[in-house]
C-alpha cells in the first residue's frame, strides 16, 4: 500500500471539531469555519493522526491567497500524511478560485520545515525582527517629531494618548477594516492585548479632533515588550501617526524602566523599515513566510 493510501482525508465532524482545533490551537478565531477544517483518518481503525484548517480572510497583496495550517501527529509522520492533507486542502481551494496557498507561519531559512520546500512551497515575505534603546528611541523620535510640528505635518488636533476603553469601538472598526476579520475575532484580540496591566499601559493611541486615527498594541517577547499590533487609518499609513504612536510607547516603556523594547515588519513595509534605521533598531533576525502557487 502507498503512504498517500493510509489515510482517509474528510471534512470534520462537529464531533471531531475539538480534537481538529486542538491538534491546530493557533488557527482558533482566525476566520476558519468549520466546513475549512479537514482530518485524516488512519484506515482500519478510523483514528484521527492529522488534521488542517484554511482560513477565509485574504492574506498577503503580492500573492493573494488564503493561509492554512497542517498538523501531523508525531508519530504518524514520514507516511505521507501531510502529503494526504496537503492534497486535499489545495484542492479545496482551488474550487475557491484561490491562487496561492500560504502556510500558517514564517521560519528562518535554516530552519524552516523541510515539508514545505519537498511541496513546493516557495519564500515570500521577509519579515525583519527589530530590538531598540528605549531611551534611544524617545531621543530620535522626539527629534523627527519636532522637525514634523516646526514644518507644520502634524495638525493642531491630533494627540497620542493611552488606549482606553472608549477607544474600543473605533479601534475593533480599524483592526476589522485592516484585517477584514470577524467583529468578534478581533475583540478577543483586544481582549488578550488588554488583560495584562503592564501592556495595557503601554498600548497607545492617536486621535485626530477625537477620532481614532491609529493604534499600538504590546505583547510580551522573552520578557520584553514587543509591538504587536500597530495600524492607522489608510489615508495616514505611511505619515505622522505611527511615528507618534511609537514614540508614545516608548516614552511610556521609559517611565517604567524598560530598557528595551522589540518590533517587526515585513519587507515591504517602507515607512517602518525607515523608522527601524533612524531610531538604530537592532536587526534581531530575519523570518521569511511562505507560498504554494495552486
Amino acid at each position: 500500500m502507498s503512504p498517500m493510501a493510509t489515510v482517509h482525508v474528510a471534512v470534520a465532524q462537529p464531533g471531531e471539531l475539538d480534537l481538529a482545533f486542538a491538534l491546530l490551537p493557533h488557527v482558533a478565531n482566525q476566520g476558519v469555519a468549520a466546513e475549512s477544517v479537514l482530518v485524516a483518518r488512519r484506515l482500519g481503525d478510523h483514528a484521527i493522526v492529522g488534521a488542517a484548517a484554511f482560513s477565509a480572510i485574504p492574506w498577503e497583496v503580492r500573492r493573494s491567497g488564503l493561509r492554512g495550517a497542517i498538523f501531523v501527529l508525531p508519530s504518524q509522520r514520514q507516511r505521507g500524511v501531510g502529503g494526504a492533507l496537503l492534497a486535499a486542502l489545495s484542492g479545496t481551494l482551488r474550487q475557491w478560485d484561490v491562487d496561492y496557498l500560504h502556510a500558517w507561519g514564517e521560519w528562518d531559512a535554516a530552519n524552516a520545515p523541510p515539508f514545505l520546500a519537498r511541496n513546493g512551497f516557495v519564500p515570500q515575505r521577509a519579515v525583519l525582527h527589530f530590538e531598540v534603546d528605549t531611551r534611544n528611541a524617545c531621543q530620535q523620535t522626539n527629534l523627527m517629531l519636532e522637525r514634523l510640528r516646526a514644518g507644520r505635518r502634524i495638525p493642531a488636533g491630533a494627540a497620542a494618548i493611552p488606549l482606553a476603553p472608549r477607544h474600543l469601538p473605533q479601534a475593533i472598526a480599524l483592526y476589522d477594516s485592516y484585517a477584514q476579520l470577524p467583529h468578534g475575532t478581533a475583540a478577543a484580540r483586544f481582549d488578550a492585548a488588554l488583560a495584562d496591566p503592564t501592556y495595557a499601559a503601554l498600548s497607545q493611541a492617536v486621535e485626530l479632533d477625537g477620532e481614532l486615527i491609529g493604534l499600538l498594541l504590546c505583547k510580551p517577547n522573552q520578557e520584553l515588550p514587543e509591538v504587536d499590533l500597530w495600524i492607522t487609518q489608510p489615508g495616514h499609513r505611511h505619515g505622522w501617526p505611527a511615528l507618534m504612536l511609537l514614540d508614545a510607547a516608548a516614552r511610556q516603556l521609559a517611565k517604567l524602566a524598560g530598557p528595551r523594547f522589540r518590533f517587526h515588519c515585513n519587507d515591504a513595509a517602507g515607512a517602518t523599515l525607515q523608522m527601524a534605521r533612524r531610531v538604530d533598531a537592532t536587526l534581531l533576525h530575519t523570518t521569511h513566510t511562505y507560498a504554494l502557487a495552486l
